[in-house]
């Protein structure tokens, strides 16, 4: 029995279709673009979820600037796990607690040690994180984040594309997408069969979550092969953007 690879965008939709018994050239019962708004409805929510997927950020800080929007044009960010200054690591604080300690902290500048993300985000549906540092930096150090983001989103341009899950999970993004096909107004609308795919769906983020929460490789997600332990360190386990690994 042969084994049906799915790990493109185009082998995800494929599936959907193949499932229920369309096709994309007539798209009778669902369209691409409603089955792109579902999956990328699934994606942000796996991502959200399991916090499978981690981004890192390197840029040089500019004098007299505290703040910092990071990953601005991602598919989403979630959080910030990690802040590192010229190799050392800066810790997380809040504005409130800064404020207690010295009423004139805003003015204070030099080498960061924290970094606060409170009262920075006015944009709700900003896809990036601001992040402010103090003391406000003095020269240009290196900077490093260490995101937890959402995956590239679907692009009807670029249907060859790897979509940017661990290639076992894959197949449950497509469940999730035929549990949305499932609840929608349509010829084919079945509330139990909805239940079904949403059951095996979230059978997958709980995998995800456990895979994730334990620090598993998350540059899995990105390609098939395996590294050798001792081989790199931890940091060059984490992605710096969002291009496979050959």
């Amino acid at each position: 029995m042969s084994v049906v690879d799915i790990s493109t965008w185009q082998n995800v939709f494929d599936l959907v279709y193949a499932t229920i018994r369309d096709n994309e050239t007539d798209q009778v019962l669902v369209t691409k673009a409603q089955i792109g708004s579902w999956a990328d409805q699934c994606l942000y929510e796996m991502a959200e979820q399991a916090m499978f997927l981690d981004l890192l950020v390197e840029w040089n800080a500019t004098v007299d600037s505290a703040e910092y929007e990071l990953n601005s044009t991602g598919a989403g960010t979630l959080g910030l796990w990690r802040m590192e200054v010229d190799d050392e690591v800066i810790w997380p604080t809040t504005r409130r607690d800064l404020y207690r300690d010295n009423r004139e902290w805003q003015t204070r500048t030099g080498q960061p040690r924290w970094y606060y993300l409170d009262g920075l985000q006015s944009d709700a549906t900003a896809t990036g994180l601001v992040v402010g540092l103090h003391p406000v930096p003095n020269s240009t150090i290196s900077l490093r984040a260490y995101l937890s983001v959402v995956p590239d989103a679907y692009d009807s341009t670029k249907m060859s594309n790897r979509v940017k899950l661990p290639r076992w999970a894959v197949p449950g993004l497509v469940w999730g997408i035929l549990a949305m096909v499932y609840s929608a107004e349509n010829r084919i609308q079945n509330d139990r069969t909805a239940a079904l795919y949403r059951m095996m769906y979230e059978d997958t983020i709980d995998r995800l979550k456990v895979r994730s929460f334990s620090r598993s490789i998350v540059s899995s997600a990105y390609g098939e092969g395996t590294r050798k332990a001792g081989m790199l360190s931890w940091r060059n386990l984490v992605p710096s953007d969002f291009i496979d690994y050959p």
